[in-house]
């Protein structure tokens, strides 16, 4: 069966929001959408309102609909589900290797690797090309390991949740350098633990992996105003 309008446009909106192309606090004008895609408000509004039910974007009465700030809490919550179900999928990963499933993990983190060539030496962060690689690819390695599960329904909340840790990186400005090693050592460990049919280890492995960005994730977070805070006016603050 054919995708409906309405999944279409849920899909671009998706891509437009874990690209960085709409920012938080972006207002979901279901009248322009339509427009730049060239379809009826209907369908682009029942995407908005799915968008809503998922959590990318709220609902402000009177104002509409925005992709939605994402705070510290938020992330935590969203680190914690992806260490559940990603860690069993790098465990299936290990057990139902094949040459195929092997070969492109090795693909996707040869290009991570050419990345890590390309640095100026003494560079401390990604410049922006190179860090929309970087998620691009890194998303690509995850995601092989991801459909070595062979589920579905597992797929979809790992990838509903991916697109939330991704908005928040996104909002966070640029990837440092170390962060970005740390991730490429973390997946030649994960190739290795794959390959050699080690369970156990895989699992183990993107453990301390999603431990580790998470950690790197709330130092980047550190010392900004969370997002309850962000929104009252200057003049109230100090009656916070």
């Amino acid at each position: 069966m054919p995708p409906t309008l309405k999944e279409l446009a849920l899909k671009y909106m998706r891509e437009q929001i874990s690209s960085g192309r709409w920012g938080s606090a972006y207002r979901l004008s279901d009248l322009l959408i339509s427009k730049d895609i060239g379809i009826s408000r209907t369908p682009v509004r029942e995407a908005i309102n799915q968008l809503v039910a998922e959590g990318l974007a709220e609902m402000k009465p009177h104002d509409g609909a925005f992709v939605k700030t994402i705070n510290r809490k938020d992330v935590e919550e969203l680190y914690e589900l992806r260490m559940i179900l990603e860690c069993h999928c790098a465990g299936k990963a290990a057990a139902n290797s094949s040459a195929d499933m092997i070969s492109s993990l090795e693909k996707t983190l040869l290009q991570i690797e050419e990345m890590e060539n390309e640095l100026a030496p003494g560079a401390e962060f990604l410049s922006e090309e190179q860090a929309k690689r970087q998620r691009q690819a890194d998303l690509a390695f995850h995601q092989i390991i991801i459909g070595a599960a062979n589920n579905g329904r597992l797929d979809k909340i790992i990838g509903e949740s991916r697109i939330h840790a991704q908005l928040f990186n996104l909002l966070r400005g640029e990837m440092p350098v170390d962060a970005f090693r740390s991730a490429i050592s973390y997946h030649r460990r994960l190739l290795v633990a794959i390959k050699a049919g080690k369970v156990d280890e895989a699992r183990l492995v993107m453990k301390e992996h999603l431990e580790s960005a998470l950690a790197q994730t709330i130092q980047r977070f550190a010392g900004e105003p969370m997002e309850e805070h962000s929104k009252i006016p200057p003049a109230l603050r100090k009656f916070v």
